[in-house]
């Protein structure tokens, strides 16, 4: 076994996601630039690759996956998937629609926004 995780529940989340909050609104992350935090996002993807062999061994060790498998999809899936993140960063933006009814022009506005913090259960198991 790699590690222990408590049992959570509701109130632990709400906890969580309360202290999260907090840490985002006074953390240098809700300061920086779109572009700034692009480049953050794309360096933990080099990181992450960097270390390949040691996110292998460790996914393979949690999840029961085999090594070989972790190293060439899982482990390389995870740095492109940081890496095609990293280029929304700059990329947030909305979209204007025409809705004209009538004869007149109407348009609807979309402004696309980060939801922030939020609580996920993620299953974490491999079956092969």
């Amino acid at each position: 076994m790699l590690d222990e995780c408590a049992a959570g529940e509701k109130d632990d989340i709400d906890l969580a996601v309360k202290a999260a909050r907090r840490a985002f609104g006074r953390g240098p992350w809700s300061r920086l630039t779109h572009g700034q935090r692009g480049q953050l996002i794309w360096k933990l993807a080099d990181l992450i690759e960097d270390h390949l062999d040691e996110f292998a061994q460790i996914g393979s060790l949690d999840n029961g996956k085999p090594l070989a498998v972790a190293r060439v999809a899982d482990v390389p899936l995870a740095v492109d998937l940081f890496r095609y993140m990293a280029g929304w960063a700059t990329k947030i933006e909305g979209q204007t629609l025409s809705t004209s009814q009538l004869g007149s022009d109407y348009f609807a506005y979309t402004l696309r926004e980060p939801i922030g913090v939020v609580g996920q259960i993620i299953p974490g198991t491999f079956r092969c």
